[in-house]
């Protein structure tokens, strides 16, 4: 019986890991796909409806796996109620991101915040998350002590990463959301990126406390080799995008609401080098961590 359960867990295990790396596949050529794409085409607005479904069913599939149902549930609440109110604040007062407000382009809104922005913080939440425990070397049980800090803000830093490498790109040529003093970074202003550290450090250490309070932070002792690597894949994934966008997009002229005029074709090629050498390096680094680790068991 104890051998026909772990000839069925190891086959269990194998398929998970085949749809993984299958979802992996879909996200970069998705990505991809989005470097041929005008932003106003239909592929281009449908391709953020795209991303963050397969982000989101990743992370909570992998998040399950790890933490259980409940957990995640809990996990996607504090990214959901947390996002959603410092987005609203700011869009409402300034605080913390700074002045601006989203267009219709993302589809519906709950009040002032599209619905796809809460999902897309958690997900990519979720793949930080699990990078820090990798880079901090934390994989047993329990989450205390400098852990309990260092976990969080590790993993704000290398969430924040993405909107460094994602947000001219999304306001000054999508126009998905506006902003509406300009600012210094391709018409984005520097205080965004304090805000979305502030907001994403909340969302994190606030799940960080709850696991230790609940006594539910599950480690990764124990978990196979694609189990740990599939979240750094993905994050990674999402470094296809910019540099596809470096690749094939068309140049044009946009100027942003301070004044400034950029070209597309600068702005796309900045992201590109910011994404190739913040979040790939960070997901290269996981990854040769991983390898290393394997190699010594």
């Amino acid at each position: 019986m104890n051998l026909e359960a772990s000839t069925a867990d190891i086959t269990h295990e194998k398929s998970r890991s085949r749809l993984g790396w299958a979802m992996v596949a879909m996200f970069a050529i998705a990505n991809l796909i989005i470097g041929y794409s005008a932003d106003d085409s239909t592929i281009g607005m449908l391709a953020p409806f795209v991303c963050v479904l397969l982000m989101s069913i990743f992370s909570f599939g992998h998040g399950i796996s790890r933490y259980g149902a409940k957990t995640m549930a809990i996990f996607f609440l504090f990214a959901f109620a947390i996002s959603w109110s410092y987005e609203t604040l700011s869009i409402l007062t300034g605080f913390p991101f700074g002045n601006y407000y989203y267009t219709d382009v993302l589809g519906p809104k709950l009040w002032l915040v599209p619905l796809l922005i809460m999902p897309a913080y958690f997900a990519v939440c979720y793949f930080s998350w699990h990078i820090a425990h990798v880079l901090l070397d934390h994989y047993k049980d329990g989450l205390s002590g400098s852990r309990l800090f260092s976990v969080p803000m590790v993993a704000t830093f290398v969430m924040v990463m993405w909107d460094v490498a994602m947000d001219p790109a999304r306001a000054t040529l999508g126009q998905t959301w506006i902003w509406e003093d300009g600012g210094p970074y391709f018409g984005v202003p520097f205080v965004n990126f304090l805000g979305w550290h502030l907001c994403v450090y909340t969302i994190l250490q606030a799940f960080a406390l709850y696991l230790n309070r609940n006594d539910k932070a599950v480690g990764l002792i124990g978990r196979s080799h694609d189990f740990l690597i599939l979240p750094v894949m993905m994050y990674g994934a999402i470094v296809v995008e910019f540099l596809s966008k470096a690749a094939f997009a068309e140049d044009a002229v946009v100027q942003s609401l301070d004044g400034h005029s950029w070209h597309a074709t600068d702005i796309y090629s900045s992201l590109a080098l910011v994404a190739l050498y913040t979040m790939a390096f960070v997901a290269i680094l996981a990854t040769i961590k991983l390898l290393d680790r394997r190699s010594a068991t």
